[in-house]
C-alpha cells in the first residue's frame, strides 16, 4: 500500500484556494500535504490553473512543494493544484499532462 502523505501546512499562512466541486485527484493528492515533482522535465508553476497562464517558476525533478488550494480543472482537463514552493512562491502545478505525471504523494529519496 501506498505511504500515508506527508501533513504539513503552508508557510505563508492564509486559506488555500478552493477545490472545485465535483474535481478530484487521480493520484490522491490532497491540500495540506508535502507533494514532490516525479515528471523527469521537472514542473512549470503558472500564475493561474490553466497551461496559458504565466509561468511563475519552474521546479526540478525531486523538488518538492507543498499544496495548499485546489483541485481545479482546466477547460482542456487538466487537474492544477496551489502550490507554496520552498522560496515561499504561490502558484498553480497540473498533475499530470500528455499522460505524464507530474505531482506524487510517494516521496523519492
Amino acid at each position: 500500500s501506498a505511504p500515508a502523505p506527508t501533513p504539513i501546512q503552508p508557510v505563508s499562512g492564509g486559506v488555500g484556494a478552493p477545490a472545485e466541486p465535483g474535481v478530484s485527484s487521480a493520484y490522491g493528492i490532497q491540500t495540506n500535504v508535502l507533494a514532490q515533482i516525479v515528471n523527469p522535465a521537472g514542473a512549470l508553476v503558472r500564475i493561474s490553473a490553466d497551461r496559458f497562464s504565466e509561468q511563475i517558476a519552474s521546479i526540478d525533478r525531486y523538488g518538492f512543494v507543498v499544496v495548499r488550494g485546489g483541485p481545479r480543472r482546466s477547460a482542456d482537463g487538466i487537474i492544477w493544484w496551489e502550490v507554496e514552493t520552498a522560496d515561499g512562491m504561490i502558484g498553480w502545478i497540473a498533475e499530470s499532462a500528455d499522460n505524464t505525471q507530474i505531482l506524487s504523494l510517494e516521496i523519492q529519496p
